[in-house]
């Protein structure tokens, strides 16, 4: 029972102060190398790891792998969708599947995903490993007959000493693969004796071919069985048994032989468990927030309500609709432009990937999400700020001109890098270039005059502040058309910068926009 409350208040709530290891969250989506899914430019720019992190209610890690696989894939996946059905009506049954999950719920089982993508070269010498067995059973028979052949005991199995653990290196690297990957067979045995859950999956030929990589790998195992302080005795026997015939290293091999035959399999249980827990970590990010299904049109549109931002502790939730236009959002410093393009980015992602928007509603075309809002420079390529921008900008030129997809191109800032005067002229240019009619634009900026010049093809709208007793207040709240005031010259007094520079800025101003 305490065992299931530690499960169910992990999955109701993001996780707190917990590591997550990114570099093995991850393998399963660099590796299976899929076509269509997030950049890791996009990740960046809006914070896409950090909200992985929020929406993780996984019990597994081969769970949380999957879910972050799908996290990053743009192909939505129907299993999953039904899997949440059956897990929103029936929490018992949730429950139940959860506490079979946590047996994989430890660091071991971001392994199992190494059986199916690694592939193993093995050493030359294994072909000859047969025949050194078959000779070091005949001289021990032999040495039953004549005591001589005892002097050739010695040295067979000090060569079989050295093969045994050079072969360790290979043996130890995929053995926690292999007894997760027995685990995981027990788990989606146990999880399939549910009838709806079983009718979901049709192929189920692979539990048949694990069952079979069980029988084979039980020599693997018995001997990590016994090794613990009580069975010490019968380890050291069974390890002397395994150097002195090196059979270790056959029935390895022979084992990882059969396994690649069979990777196709071996991954089909990955998924099968992955979709099962991602599932049910949808569910635990609905119970916890208010969230609602994406809905798909054909047109040029988006139209949300109350839209927010999950990692913005009471976020301001706005109402937002374009139609047949782009967006073009102005506003004063640190008014919420950035913050909302990416919140509208984050939730056309989890729509599309997951089927499910922080927000009462979120009504959009299928699109992809390509950005251009965090920019460094790289001081390793010796690329500026400017430069970095430049080249991140054109692969959405590029994506604009792709008549199969449909994007939500999101740009903060664009083109900040460079004098007023060419940024504007090119912001203009670029923005006119990859505002077509099967693409969304969303640009926030500073530079006013760009709503003059894009006013017949981009809708206006803005974020304001009020300044009260000294102090500059944000509502948060986007509204049309385009702002009127700019504040950071009033930031600068506001924080008691000298007058004489507060002046000599405002008449600069005055001269500069008569």
């Amino acid at each position: 029972m305490d065992r299931l409350k530690k499960i169910i208040s992990e999955w109701k709530n993001p996780r707190k102060n917990v590591y997550y290891d990114f570099d093995n969250i991850s393998n399963y989506f660099y590796n299976k190398k899929i076509n269509d899914f997030v950049s890791d430019s996009v990740v960046n720019d809006i914070d896409l790891d950090d909200i992985f992190i929020y929406i993780d209610r996984t019990t597994s890690k081969i769970g949380q792998q999957y879910l972050y696989f799908k996290l990053r894939n743009y192909q939505k996946d129907e299993d999953i969708t039904q899997l949440s059905n059956i897990f929103r009506e029936k929490p018992q049954l949730r429950e139940k599947i959860q506490v079979e999950l946590s047996a994989l719920n430890n660091r071991k089982a971001y392994e199992f995903e190494k059986l199916f993508h690694t592939n193993l070269i093995k050493p030359k010498q294994v072909k000859y490993y047969k025949y050194l067995f078959l000779f070091t059973l005949l001289i021990l028979l032999l040495s039953i007959v004549n005591k001589a052949f005892l002097l050739l005991i010695i040295p067979i199995f000090l060569i079989n000493f050295a093969l045994h653990y050079k072969n360790k290196n290979y043996t130890s690297y995929f053995f926690d693969g292999i007894s997760q990957m027995l685990i995981a067979y027990k788990t989606a045995k146990n999880i399939l004796k549910n009838k709806e859950i079983d009718q979901i999956f049709d192929d189920k030929e692979f539990l048949n071919k694990i069952n079979d990589i069980k029988k084979k790998s039980i020599f693997i195992v018995v001997g990590e069985k016994l090794n613990q302080p009580s069975l010490i005795i019968f380890w050291l026997l069974f390890e002397l048994i395994k150097i002195f015939f090196n059979l270790e290293s056959i029935v390895f091999f022979s084992l990882m032989d059969y396994i690649k035959e069979n990777k196709k399999h071996i991954e089909k249980l990955f998924v099968f468990i992955g979709k099962i827990d991602t599932a049910i970590s949808i569910i635990g990010v609905e119970k916890s927030n208010q969230t609602c299904k994406p809905v798909y049109v054909d047109k040029k549109t988006i139209n949300v309500e109350n839209i927010y931002h999950p990692l913005i502790q009471n976020c301001v939730k706005n109402n937002f609709s374009l139609n047949g236009k782009s967006l073009l959002l102005t506003g004063s410093n640190m008014s919420g432009k950035t913050t909302f393009i990416r919140t509208i980015a984050i939730n056309t992602i989890l729509g599309k990937n997951l089927n499910f928007c922080f927000a009462d509603k979120f009504e959009i075309p299928p699109m992809q999400v390509l950005s251009s809002i965090r920019i460094s420079d790289d001081l390793f390529e010796s690329k500026s700020y400017y430069l970095q921008e430049v080249l991140k900008i054109k692969e959405i030129i590029e994506a604009s001109k792709n008549s199969e997809k449909s994007y939500l191109f999101v740009l903060d800032e664009i083109l900040k890098g460079t004098n007023t005067q060419e940024r504007i002229s090119s912001a203009k240019a670029i923005m006119s270039y990859i505002n077509n009619s099967q693409h969304i634009v969303l640009v926030s900026t500073h530079d006013i005059e760009l709503v003059t010049l894009l006013e017949n093809e981009y809708e206006l709208f803005h974020f304001s502040e009020t300044i009260a007793d000294n102090e500059l207040k944000f509502d948060y709240k986007i509204k049309k058309g385009a702002v009127s005031t700019n504040n950071a010259i009033k930031i600068l007094e506001l924080y008691g910068y000298p007058k004489q520079i507060i002046n000599d800025a405002y008449e600069t101003k005055k001269k500069l926009y008569k």
